[in-house]
């Protein structure tokens, strides 16, 4: 509505001046008003372009899922700005750091977190609580991690895995050797001969369970059951050895590459329009590239996904708007600049 008055006002000023420069032309009028109608003119202009600049980056209405209410975050036009942008006036005095690495980092060293899982360091947690931080800044590192889908896909491949082990012949001839190696074969020998029985076989220079076919399973069992277990040995061996590249770092990227690549860019471009300062961290000096979606100097591990640093206010710590297909790993960051950018 303000832009819309702004222009009809323009236009009324533009026919107005045209109407005096035509009447001025006729009559001519002395300079000096033309001077200072034009230095009106160049002011009116100049406070124009700043209303329209000021309307294109000025902060735009969004709803608060939790509350109902309207609130003010951050206008951001292009994807670019997701890879380097920080918000303005963050007062260095208000800046909290950790006191030392040990009360930044989360004690749990696992590889990054869950999806839907916020982990936070114990002290972090207790401080963002304290009233008269509210409104003071944290330096913070936050790894975002976990990819809904590639979770899904390694989760399938695990339970393939899973049902080719548990067939029930191979359930059958598992219990059978358990039951000839430690109820009939080894008793016959002592403790001594036992463990030197399993250590050769340890270091393959017997088999025990070729010895149990040979004298125990081939006598005991149908030819029909013999050779149902031995179609469902290969198909295990079969899965067993297509399971590792199947999982790997270079299967998920060939699968997943373009898709971590937009969801990190539509992750980050989210956090930002919510108004955290922040901004991501380049790919570490060494990493395993095995696990990395690369762009430009940037890379998202396939697992573990993007790390970005910054500060963020205790309240918005304390309700931090979590992606529940994300998981996030903070970090406290100390005076110095370390940051940890988790276990890659």
């Amino acid at each position: 509505m303000k832009k819309e008055c702004l222009f009809e006002v323009f236009a009324y000023i533009d026919d107005a001046f045209i109407a005096e420069a035509a009447t001025y032309r006729r009559s001519r009028k002395p300079v000096t008003w033309v001077f200072y109608a034009g230095i009106a003119a160049a002011f009116l202009a100049v406070a124009g372009v700043f209303f329209l600049v000021r309307s294109t980056v000025m902060k735009t209405k969004s709803t608060n899922p939790e509350s109902g209410l309207e609130e003010t975050v951050p206008f951001v036009t292009s994807t670019e700005a997701t890879v380097a942008v920080t918000s303005p006036a963050i007062v260095q005095e208000q800046v909290l750091f950790a006191p030392d690495e040990s009360a930044g980092y989360c004690q749990d060293e696992m590889e990054g977190a869950s999806a839907g899982e916020i982990m936070m360091p114990h002290q972090l947690k207790q401080e963002i609580e304290e009233t008269e931080n509210r409104d003071k800044y944290f330096a913070v590192t936050i790894m975002v991690c976990r990819f809904e889908y590639v979770d899904q896909y390694c989760s399938d491949e695990d339970a393939k895995y899973e049902a080719c082990a548990k067939d029930p012949m191979i359930a059958l001839f598992n219990q059978e050797f358990g039951h000839w190696l430690y109820d009939i074969y080894l008793p016959q020998y002592t403790k001594e001969e036992q463990w030197a029985i399993e250590k050769q076989d340890d270091l393959g220079e017997i088999c025990l369970e070729e010895i149990f076919i040979e004298e125990y399973w081939s006598k005991t069992q149908t030819k029909e059951t013999q050779d149902e277990y031995l179609e469902a040995k290969r198909r295990f061996e079969e899965i067993q050895a297509a399971y590792p590249d199947s999982v790997s770092g270079k299967r998920l990227i060939e699968l997943f590459g373009d898709r971590i690549k937009e969801d990190v860019q539509k992750e980050m471009e989210r956090l930002l329009l919510i108004g955290y300062s922040i901004e991501m961290i380049p790919l570490p000096e060494v990493y395993d590239n095995e696990y990395y979606v690369l762009d430009g100097q940037y890379g998202y591990h396939v697992y573990n996904g993007f790390t970005v640093t910054g500060y963020l206010t205790g309240e918005q710590l304390s309700n931090f708007k979590a992606d529940p297909t994300h998981g996030y790993r903070f970090t406290w960051n100390t005076e110095d600049g370390k940051v940890d950018v988790g276990d890659e």
